[in-house]
């Protein structure tokens, strides 16, 4: 090793040295811890009206009544932002014989599957559900629903 780069690596773990606190554990600087909370699972069966428009599903359109055999579970997100952004993962399950069609939100979160289209057809669906860390500050609170459309 040459003395330039011995230099640097001698530099580089006494930088990391630096940052650890007592104990060798690193110090961070105190942000707010990033909060989540998840309503209960709530359930909207036809003939009530649907909450969304369902991407892919051309018959279950926001305020017109869902189609005989379909169930929409929905859950409340309360994301607050910390100094870190943390999204939250869940998951949405049909009531039982029913199986998950498609998804999607309303308010200020939005709804990632985990699996991309390979909860089609099963009872569940995990996914992520995220908000947008740009306009949403440290200490701010991104609300919404997200749901899933059963049959």
């Amino acid at each position: 090793m040459t003395p330039i780069i011995r230099s640097r690596a001698v530099l580089s773990g006494v930088a990391v040295l630096a940052s650890l606190g007592a104990g060798g554990v690193a110090v961070a600087a105190q942000a707010p811890d990033s909060t989540t909370s998840v309503s209960p699972r709530e359930f909207i069966s036809a003939p009530q009206n649907s909450p969304i428009d369902f991407p892919g599903a051309r018959t279950a359109r926001q305020g017109k009544p869902l189609p005989r055999g379909y169930t929409v579970v929905a859950r409340k997100v309360k994301i607050t932002r910390g100094g870190e952004v943390a999204w939250a993962a869940l998951r949405l399950t049909c009531p039982s014989g029913k199986t998950m069609r498609t998804g999607g939100s309303r308010g200020a979160v939005g709804l990632q599957p985990t699996r991309g289209a390979s909860y089609v057809g099963k009872r569940s669906m995990v996914a992520i559900v995220n908000f947008d860390a740009r306009a949403t500050g440290v200490g701010e609170t991104a609300e919404g629903t997200v749901y899933g459309l059963c049959r």
